[in-house]
C-alpha cells in the first residue's frame, strides 16, 4: 500500500493584513514541519509571507462581502467553494480555515496554544527585508480606512505638517500602504501600492516608521524596524510586547488615543 502524503490546505485568509501577520502565518509556519505539503490560500501579493514554509500559494479572487475585521470578513460565509485545490489520489487532506488562534492580541508570541484540533502550538516568526533601500529615513503609514474605524485615522492636514517638519530637518520621508487605504503626504515620496517585499526593504532599512497602529505597522515589527505609534492604552501591550518577536524599540503613546497633537507626536519621536 502506498504512504499517503499528509497536505494541509490553510485559508482562505480574507481577515486584516496585521492579524494575518500575527494571528495566522506564524501558526502555519510551524505547523508546516507535521504536513508533507503546505498549501496557503491568502490575497495575491501576499506570497512572500509564506514562500519559506509553503509548497504552493493560491491567489484566491473573492469578492468583497464586507470590511476585513481580525481574522475574518463581514458576511463573508468560509465555504471553500471560492477556492479549488485538486487533491492527489495519494493525499491525505487538512483544510484548515481561519479562525481565533488564542486570543490575540493578548496571546504572547512564546504561548501555546490549541489549533483547531492540531494541537497546542506557538508560532514561528521570521525577519523581512533585506536592509538595501537607504534612500528613506522615515516611513509613514498614513491610515485613510472608511469601511472600518474610520475614526482610527489621523487627519491629512496633521500628516502634512509633521512631514513638513521631518524634512526641513533634513529627513527624506516615504508613505506606505495600499492606494486605496492610505494618504499620500506632500513632500514625501509615494510608496504607496508597492509589493510587500518592496515595502519591507524599506522598513527594514529606515530609522522609524510613525503611524496609528495598523496592519502596515505590524508589519514593521517583522521588518525589525523602530515604530512611533499611537492607540489606546489596550494595544500597548501588543506593540512592545506580544506582537514584538525581534524585540523592535516601541515609542507607544495612547494619552490622546488615535487623535494626538502633532506637537505631542514630535515630542515622542
Amino acid at each position: 500500500m502506498n504512504q499517503r502524503n499528509k497536505t494541509l490546505i490553510a485559508g482562505p485568509w480574507v481577515g486584516e493584513f496585521g492579524w494575518e501577520l500575527f494571528a495566522w502565518q506564524g501558526y502555519l509556519r510551524t505547523l508546516s514541519a507535521e504536513f508533507d505539503k503546505v498549501v496557503c490560500v491568502s490575497v495575491s501579493g501576499h506570497e512572500m509571507l509564506y514562500e519559506d514554509f509553503c509548497h504552493e500559494f493560491i491567489s484566491h479572487n473573492i469578492k468583497r462581502s464586507g470590511p476585513s475585521d481580525s481574522f475574518f470578513m463581514h458576511n463573508y460565509d468560509f465555504s471553500g467553494d471560492d477556492v479549488h485545490y485538486e487533491a492527489g489520489i495519494n493525499e491525505e487532506v487538512v483544510q484548515l480555515f481561519p479562525l481565533r488562534i488564542g486570543v490575540p492580541p493578548l496571546t504572547h508570541f512564546v504561548e501555546r496554544v490549541p489549533v483547531s484540533n492540531l494541537g497546542n502550538i506557538s508560532p514561528t516568526y521570521i525577519a523581512y527585508g533585506n536592509g538595501d533601500k537607504n534612500d528613506m529615513d522615515l516611513i509613514f503609514h498614513a491610515r485613510n480606512r472608511k469601511d472600518i474605524r474610520p475614526g482610527d485615522n489621523w487627519d491629512l492636514q496633521n500628516w502634512e505638517k509633521i512631514s513638513k517638519y521631518f524634512i526641513n530637518l533634513g529627513y527624506n520621508v516615504g508613505c506606505i500602504g495600499s492606494v486605496e487605504e492610505s494618504h499620500y503626504v506632500k513632500g514625501s515620496k509615494d510608496l504607496r501600492g508597492l509589493n510587500l517585499r518592496e515595502v519591507s526593504d524599506y522598513l527594514s532599512s529606515a530609522k522609524a516608521i510613525l503611524g496609528p497602529s495598523s496592519g502596515p505597522m505590524h508589519l514593521a515589527s517583522l521588518c525589525k524596524c523602530p515604530q512611533v505609534v499611537w492607540s489606546f492604552d489596550n494595544n500597548k501591550r501588543r506593540y512592545q510586547i506580544n506582537w514584538n518577536p525581534h524585540k523592535v524599540p516601541v515609542s507607544f503613546f495612547s494619552k490622546y488615543k488615535w487623535q494626538p497633537p502633532v506637537e505631542h507626536v514630535i515630542e515622542n519621536n
